[in-house]
């Protein structure tokens, strides 16, 4: 019985080697993390890796939270790489993806980074702590950053003048001496630790000597460097620098090789956030705002010419305005808003358009194209220009002077009689064409003659003589319709509303806020006969609650006029709101009201 139990064993044992060898091993996940020092200083940055293999979904390990350290993912994606292993002609893979993280130490003293943690399947696998020695660094700061700025609040759109200064320790040490550029080169050389927010775009910084002394009292040479950019704050509230950090692999030893090159024997990691000011942006106010306002922040003076002075009824003259001032930058300066001024348009036929505009030394020029409507015009009136002034707080308007014109009657289609010289003008005369038929004979006898002629009118013949009245009455309506629009300004541009704003539509931006806002409130004006074009969303409301249109409709006008004005000062539509205030809805309004009845 023995004898058989124990061949029964090695029976089943034999057997169940194949059948090991033909299973493919199965792989443990595991997680560690290693560190590139554990003696650190104050302000510099400890370079953490965190492993993880074999994970059966590529997901980042969860990063401790400490008071101690400020722990920050790369923000560069994980390293992958594989290994395959061949043992007893069985093979398998390990594939394993690294994720580099920084930290910062927070104080000095023995310090405790805990574990970084991944999960999977409803399992948790951790790293093991990993303990540090941080010092304060003797000497000085090696790097520091802060932003200045000259305000404290701004509006939107207003200029605002941004310094970065940079703080860079110079390098002097076992007779190496760095001078600005070798500090400069190597503070730019690692560009991952480095982003610079608003100043992304400064290519050259300026420098300048610094001093600052340590807590011993001790005096070191900085190289100060300064980047200056200009920015321009498109929605109100805090104002967002952007993500501002810089680092460098700071020397901490330098050897020269056989060639007398300097290079880095060894280096630490420093990095820093730069402190950045408190900065409120303002919304531009909407009470007091002129119906001409374009989104001029500052002040500005404006100067007009014209050209030719002497014209007729409906012929062009070039009206060139010349603008000057400080606050918003010429080339992002917009056209006056002369289609909104009534002493203009009452006068005179203005486009619809703006005008780019061209710079020219310190002023930039637009041009339109004017047409006076009546010969009784003597004079292009005084023109607006009205901005917002940030220190008084208050809208301004600068105006040009009045230009005095001569309008003549428009000319007239010359008759026969007219034509050449006065002295030369004669009547002329068809000359008489004799006939070389003579008489054609009618009737030869007296009994034809006598014979009833009654005419039978017919159902086309009563048919004309019906229309031909009809054609005299639709006719007299229509010249006096013609007449009335002639002579009332207010009812023809109530009769051509509707149009008029299609094409404003058309012509202007889809996400540009002033110009459905313009298209919009210009629609009110001329639809329900203002006395002028431009109004403000007040003066709307006020026009469509007088002339009877329902409250319903007057509240969903100025809830979309108030939000237009928001976005028109505030940055332009974004994406979510183009479906409320866009072009669409606006059209969808005038639609609406293009159904009401003006009283």
């Amino acid at each position: 019985m023995r004898r058989s139990a124990f061949f029964i064993r090695m029976f089943a044992l034999i057997t169940a080697i194949p059948a090991a060898w033909g299973t493919t091993p199965v792989r443990a996940q595991e997680i560690s993390a290693s560190i590139n020092t554990t003696q650190a200083l104050m302000g510099e940055t400890l370079i953490v890796q965190v492993q993880v293999k074999n994970p059966k979904q590529a997901s980042a390990p969860e990063a401790p939270k400490t008071d101690d350290f400020e722990i920050q993912m790369s923000g560069a994606g994980p390293q992958q790489s594989s290994s395959t292993y061949i043992i007893n002609n069985k093979r398998w893979t390990d594939v394993t993806y690294t994720y580099t993280f920084t930290a910062r130490p927070k104080r000095a003293g023995r310090l405790v980074l805990p574990p970084f943690r991944f999960r999977e399947g409803g399992a948790v696998f951790a790293t093991e702590p990993i303990t540090v020695q941080v010092s304060r660094h003797i000497g000085g700061e090696l790097l520091l950053a802060e932003v200045q700025s000259r305000l404290t609040r701004a509006y939107v759109g207003q200029p605002v003048d941004l310094t970065l200064e940079v703080w860079v320790k110079q390098y002097e040490r076992d007779g190496f001496r760095l001078d600005v550029s070798d500090m400069w080169t190597l503070l730019m050389r690692n560009q991952q630790l480095n982003s610079l927010g608003v100043f992304e775009k400064v290519a050259t910084p300026k420098w300048k000597p610094g001093q600052r002394t340590d807590e011993a009292g001790k005096t070191h040479e900085y190289f100060v460097y300064l980047l200056e950019t200009t920015v321009y704050p498109e929605r109100p509230g805090p104002f967002d620098f952007g993500s501002i950090a810089l680092g460098m692999n700071y020397p901490i030893t330098l050897r020269r090789d056989v060639f007398g090159r300097i290079s880095i024997d060894r280096d630490r990691v420093v990095q820093v956030t730069a402190k950045t000011p408190s900065l409120e942006i303002l919304p531009v106010p909407t009470q007091g705002r002129p119906a001409d306002f374009n989104g001029a922040i500052g002040r500005f003076t404006v100067t007009a010419t014209a050209k030719p002075t002497e014209v007729a009824v409906g012929d062009p003259i070039t009206l060139t305005l010349a603008i000057r001032g400080s606050g918003t930058p010429l080339e992002r300066l917009s056209a006056p808003k002369l289609a909104n001024v009534s002493e203009l348009t009452k006068d005179f036929d203005v486009p619809l358009e703006s005008p780019a505009g061209e710079v020219e030394g310190d002023r930039k020029l637009f041009s339109v194209t004017l047409r006076p409507l009546r010969e009784d015009v003597t004079q292009i009136p005084s023109l607006p220009l009205s901005y917002f002034d940030p220190d008084t707080e208050k809208f301004a308007t600068a105006r040009t002077k009045a230009l005095p014109i001569r309008v003549k009657p428009a000319e007239k289609l010359a008759l026969p009689t007219q034509l050449g010289s006065p002295g030369d003008a004669r009547p002329m005369i068809a000359q008489p064409t004799e006939a070389t038929e003579g008489l054609i004979a009618n009737f030869t006898n007296p009994a034809d003659v006598l014979v009833n002629q009654s005419l039978s009118v017919g159902p086309a013949g009563w048919s004309l003589l019906t229309a031909c009245p009809l054609a005299y009455v639709a006719a007299w309506l229509a010249t006096r319709r013609l007449r009335r629009l002639a002579s009332d300004d207010k009812v023809r541009r109530s009769s051509q509303a509707y149009g008029t704003a299609k094409r404003r539509l058309a012509s202007g931006a889809n996400d540009d806020p002033a110009s459905l806002r313009t298209a919009l409130s210009a629609y009110i004006a001329d639809k329900f006969r203002s006395d002028g074009t431009g109004l403000t969303r007040a003066e709307a409301v006020a026009l469509l609650r007088a002339r009877g249109v329902k409250d319903e409709l007057v509240s969903e006008v100025d809830r979309l006029l108030e939000a237009l004005e928001t976005a028109e000062y505030g940055g332009g539509l974004a994406a979510q709101d183009a479906k409320d205030i866009g072009p669409m809805r606006v059209r969808a309004i005038i639609d609406t009201l293009e159904t009401v009845r003006v009283r």
